[in-house]
């Protein structure tokens, strides 16, 4: 009779041969499964041939970091988690693959959880009816009989149940290590990266500047000769290629910020108009079904010939940039630009227009945007200025549950910034603008009619003057640090550094103090004060913020200020100009003031000038005789009016798509006279001008941007 009670000893056998253990690595890595896990077979091989060899007590995590997966030796294994992550994926491959096909194998190649080091046994046994184990450190089997009917189903349930476990842990907690970068090379000068570039598989297509003139070029995607595109646009910006790269999506039209969209082929031709839409921003889906694109703070999608067009979402700033669509077409990312407060932050929503959600809340740079997925989506490349310096950083996308992304981690640093990132077909190799920008200081000679160095020509801004016109404080650029000197640029010293970044500011009577408007990393403005001599600046006021326009009252005594109307998390009761008392420390609001921001007080304290953005940005005074505010000039673009010296005046910088002058206006009577057509001075190198105040004579100062662009290439190596 067969034996049917518990074994009275165990049957020790020999571990399978190496050759059977080979034969089987093969059948394993020639499978659908495996063929194209390629870390996984490297895995698989060195850690079943190191185990053949009698080194499997070796097989330490650092060992196969170094081996498998290329790491340097001595690296921080805790910090990166590849092995122990590859370890679980490889378990629970293998289950599949003996449960999916495998099962009939003559061995079985397993690894226990927390080990390296691969068992190997006979699955004959188990087929009989017998229970297989291993003895670790002994090499041999120990067998025990166990009812057929009970072998397989705990053990695959209990596998299975494993597997899924550790599949869902992986998914949510894994972040793969981020890309490096290889190599960097210049492919393209004189190129103007505003208008935008992109790449197909053989060639990069970007806007070429040529004195005022501007073409569309291109030039193979590792550098050469420069073949101009024929098109009918005076002024082209350039979206996207179609995938199938022979169409290029055109932006043409005068304004910077709204374009007529039309496709046209890359080699040149008549392009077609996409339905009369008018965009900021605008890119095809990867299918090159759709087409998503931004005008004003809205969000649209339409048809990829423009048709069937309907808004899907909207925003607080002025303006979308730069959308982008997932690779999966079901999201969309983009920047949303608030040139009220100077800021811009990364959104996604979906393609529906569903859960618009800031991307990096809390993100402490600026001028973020210009993202794109590469290495099959698993990160998302963007630009961002951090510290005064733009460069690339990368985010690990989520898995299976599409997680919030990790944390970014930088890829580039250096003297040269770069910016808006655009990949190319394989996803391995970047193309990104090299930006230089500086600044020159100059000041309008109105009986001249020209323009001259001031201060040497700084790179600078935002200038204020003592009272008795021996000092001035401006605003260095691109850091936005404050400093002061006298006029003659003698005396300069340093007065604030990043990451706090200093916009307008204001003398006290007395020429002791200097009240600014500042923001630290990225938040929120406010208000402090720092001594003429240096000192640590003091924040002076609480509460909300941005907190937008600062200046003294003539008699030293009391700061006015705004909040800015534009940030839907400042409660509407908050938002209006403010007087705040030195002395008390306390802060009142003028009255009627809702919605008005960027106050200055005129030089004989009986005006303050805000902006009243609710409004289209009209031109308003508070009279202190009269106790009314006073609308003086209509909506439009006003740049920083700044008050004559004789409180009659205010002069501002008009900007708009059709101009770019300095205006002054007559309080009294809203008479308004030009004083200069900035377009007039324009140069090849300078991108735009910036009204910067007024000298001590009544000269307005700008300061002109200068600004150099070159397109790299950037390998990037993935891990």
């Amino acid at each position: 009779m067969g034996d049917t009670g518990p074994r009275a000893f165990d049957r020790e056998q020999p571990a399978p041969s190496a050759d059977d253990v080979r034969a089987q690595l093969r059948r394993i890595l020639i499978s659908g499964l495996f063929r194209n896990a390629a870390r996984q077979k490297r895995f698989l091989t060195f850690t079943v041939e190191q185990s053949l060899g009698g080194k499997g007590p070796q097989l330490k995590e650092a060992l196969v970091g170094i081996q498998v997966f290329d790491r340097q030796p001595g690296y921080d294994s805790q910090a990166d988690n590849i092995v122990r992550v590859e370890a679980r994926r490889l378990r629970a491959k293998l289950h599949t693959y003996y449960t999916n096909g495998g099962q009939g194998d003559p061995i079985v190649i397993s690894y226990p959880v927390g080990s390296y080091a691969p068992l190997f046994a006979s699955s004959m046994a188990a087929v009989a009816g017998e229970e297989v184990s291993i003895k670790q450190g002994t090499g041999t089997q120990v067998r025990r009989p166990v009812p057929r009917k009970q072998v397989w189903r705990p053990v695959l349930l209990g596998a299975a149940i494993c597997a899924v476990a550790a599949f869902l842990v992986f998914e949510w907690s894994y972040s793969p290590p981020p890309p490096k970068v290889a190599r960097v090379k210049i492919v393209a000068h004189r190129a103007d990266a505003q208008a935008g570039f992109v790449a197909d598989s053989q060639r990069l297509f970007f806007v070429e500047r040529t004195g005022n003139q501007w073409t569309l070029a291109q030039t193979p995607i590792d550098g050469g000769p420069v073949i101009a595109i024929p098109s009918p646009f005076k002024t082209p910006t350039i979206f996207d290629i179609s995938a199938d790269e022979s169409q290029l999506l055109i932006g043409g039209g005068e304004s910077d910020h709204e374009q007529s969209l039309w496709s046209m082929p890359v080699a040149g031709g008549t392009p077609r108009h996409l339905d009369a839409i008018v965009a900021n921003g605008a890119a095809w889906s990867p299918d090159g079904r759709r087409l998503a694109y931004t005008l004003g703070p809205r969000l649209f999608v339409a048809n990829a010939d423009g048709s069937a067009s309907h808004a899907i979402a909207s925003f607080q700033g002025d303006w979308l940039a730069a959308p982008r669509w997932s690779p999966d077409q079901k999201r969309l990312r983009l920047t949303d630009i608030d040139r009220t407060r100077a800021t811009d932050s990364f959104w996604e929503v979906s393609a529906d227009g569903s859960n618009p959600h800031p991307l990096l809340p809390g993100w402490k740079g600026d001028r973020t945007g210009g993202g794109i997925w590469v290495d099959g989506a698993r990160y998302f490349v963007f630009s961002s200025r951090m510290n005064g310096a733009a460069n690339l950083w990368a985010i690990a996308e989520g898995g299976l549950f599409h997680r919030t992304p990790r944390d970014p981690v930088q890829l580039t640093a250096g003297p040269v910034g770069l910016a808006s990132p655009f990949a190319a077909r394989n996803g391995k190799r970047l193309f990104a603008a090299n930006t230089s920008e500086t600044g020159e200081l100059v000041r309008y000679d109105v009986a001249k009619d020209a323009v001259e160095p001031y201060l040497g020509g700084i790179s600078a801004s935002w200038c204020s003057f003592s009272r008795d016109g021996r000092y001035v404080a401006y605003s260095s650029y691109p850091d936005h640090s404050l400093w002061r000197s006298k006029v003659d640029g003698t005396e300069a010293l340093q007065l604030t550094r990043p990451p706090m970044g200093i916009w307008p500011s204001s003398w006290s009577p007395d020429g002791s103090r200097i009240a600014m408007m500042a923001s630290v990393s990225g938040s929120p403005s406010r208000t402090y004060l720092v001594p003429r001599d240096g000192g640590k600046p003091e924040q002076i006021i609480a509460g909300p913020g941005p907190q937008a326009g600062v200046d003294f009252s003539p008699d030293g005594k009391s700061i006015v200020f705004g909040i800015a109307d534009r940030d839907s998390s400042i409660p509407d009761s908050e938002k209006a100009i403010y007087m705040y008392d030195l002395e008390t420390r306390q802060r009142s609001e003028i009255p009627g003031s809702k919605g008005l921001w960027g106050p200055s007080w005129s030089p004989d304290g009986r005006y303050i000038q805000a902006g009243d953005l609710l409004h289209g940005n009209t031109m308003t005074i508070w009279d202190f005789q009269t106790r009314a505010w006073k609308r003086i000039l209509g909506p439009g673009g006003k740049h920083w009016p700044r008050w004559t010296a004789d409180s009659r005046h205010l002069v501002f910088e008009s900007i708009t798509d059709q101009e770019d002058a300095i205006y002054r206006v007559r309080v009294q009577n809203g008479r308004l006279e030009k004083i200069v057509d900035v377009k007039r001075f324009a140069r090849t190198d300078v991108s735009h001008s910036l009204f910067s105040g007024l000298a001590p004579d009544g000269s307005p100062l700008m300061m002109r941007f200068r600004n150099s662009f070159d397109i790299s290439a950037i390998d990037l190596e993935f891990h």
